[in-house]
């Protein structure tokens, strides 16, 4: 098991898509090279951007699916808005692919907690 420290990482104030998505390629390398699960500990973070956040758990749950994303990330220590930002980002995600398949859009709130 894996801890991440974002704060320690990016500092109080994320909002880089362009991070976010180096950050991710890097998790789930990490993940599937055995270091699963990986925690991602948002303690000490007091803002950050819905595009972090889509670009880090949104891409991440559209391209390997609720299922995955659940048994191996944990998302800890998120304040009670950055949680709902997290939420509606993934619901706008699996959204666009409730036309191919609609009950992914229903597993958001599983994602996140």
């Amino acid at each position: 098991m894996t801890t991440i420290n974002l704060a320690g990482r990016f500092g109080t104030d994320i909002s880089s898509r362009r991070t976010a998505s180096m950050f991710r390629a890097e998790v789930v390398a990490s993940i599937k090279s055995g270091a699963s699960p990986v925690t991602l500990d948002f303690a000490g973070i007091e803002s950050v951007s819905d595009s972090f956040l889509d670009e880090l758990v949104g891409v991440t749950v559209k391209e390997l699916g609720t299922t995955w994303f659940h048994d191996n990330v944990r998302v800890v220590n998120l304040s009670a808005d950055d949680r709902e930002s997290l939420l509606r980002v993934i619901n706008q995600r699996l959204s666009k692919l409730a036309s191919v398949a609609p009950s992914k859009a229903s597993r958001a709130q599983r994602v996140a907690t």
